[in-house]
């Protein structure tokens, strides 16, 4: 049963290979490839595209910018397109998806927004990630022996992560 992984910014941003944001990339790549290899289904989460985005065009060099640009814009369409290892996370950005955020989900380890970020170092965009897993969990029913994981380089993500979706 392959995994389903939702990237963080901060693996995105290695993957693409943005200047000045890719500090671990050769590890990230071969754990990518690895993925690849084994089947894993990998979900580009909302915020990581708008932060990744935002990185990229805040780049000094416009051939970069460009050219790190049009890697997004293709893992964007490939997920749009299903076309592997990228699917569609269908999380939809609403009323409850913000409620949760703000409130944290009762019944979870996962706590308000200010709770997260007091605690655990965790913002905004990163608390969405970890809500869009754990809906993306709840919705799709996943089967036992998948994994539903948030991949990152960032230690507080990755603990809060583990505690939500275990």
């Amino acid at each position: 049963m392959s995994d389903v992984i939702f990237i963080d910014t901060s693996i995105l941003l290695c993957i693409i290979n943005v200047p000045g944001k890719s500090d671990g990339r050769d590890e990230v790549v071969a754990e990518f490839s690895r993925l690849i290899e084994e089947g894993a289904l990998l979900i580009l989460p909302m915020a990581s595209i708008i932060e990744t985005g935002n990185h990229i065009a805040q780049l000094s060099n416009g051939y970069h910018r460009r050219e790190r640009a049009s890697v997004l814009q293709k893992f964007i369409l490939d997920s749009v397109d299903a076309t592997p290892p990228w699917v569609v996370g269908e999380t939809k950005w609403d009323g409850d998806l913000l409620r949760a955020l703000a409130e944290g989900i009762p019944g979870t380890a996962l706590g308000s927004l200010s709770e997260l970020a007091s605690t655990w170092e965790v913002g905004a965009g990163d608390a969405t990630i970890v809500h869009e897993a754990l809906r993306y969990k709840q919705q799709t029913h996943v089967p036992s022996g998948q994994a539903v994981r948030v991949w990152s380089l960032d230690s507080g993500l990755v603990s809060v992560s583990e505690s939500v979706m275990s």
